[in-house]
């Protein structure tokens, strides 16, 4: 998986797109939730992305924003429960779309449904048609 920032000169982050993950010949842009200030950038995840498989909870982080507006933002952030509920529920939905989208008795499809297994480089293994379902489906 490699991740490419987008990272404009201007010092307000109002992006569409705060960072695109590339995976194979797949790309998929996702979108910041807030809006503010770059205070920092991580350059070690710049330079290894490897460090976001590796190590996504502590040094696999991408950037530090300021945000420009926090009452505004953080009512579109999930925070604690909410948050831990809303990954119980995306993973749900991610199993149910492998279930109705890979058919036939592939790896994905079986070791998701049949008790979470991780899959290295699942989105390469999806083909065109399932790779456009899922980025409407989850990322809009």
């Amino acid at each position: 998986m490699v991740i490419i920032l987008v990272l404009l000169t201007f010092v307000i982050l109002i992006l569409i797109t705060l960072a695109t993950i590339v995976q194979g010949n797949r790309r998929i842009d996702l979108a910041s939730p807030i809006d503010g200030v770059i205070n920092l950038i991580n350059e070690e995840v710049l330079s290894d992305p490897e460090i976001l498989r590796k190590d996504p909870y502590k040094t696999g982080w991408l950037l530090e924003v300021r945000p420009a507006n926090i009452l505004e933002n953080i009512q579109k952030l999930k925070i604690a429960s909410e948050a831990s509920t809303w990954i119980e529920r995306e993973l749900k939905r991610f199993a149910e779309f492998l279930a109705l989208y890979i058919r036939g008795p592939q790896e994905l499809g079986v070791t998701i449904q049949d008790g979470g297994e991780y899959i290295p480089r699942i989105v390469e293994k999806m083909d065109d048609h399932q790779f456009i379902a899922f980025t409407k489906r989850f990322f809009g």
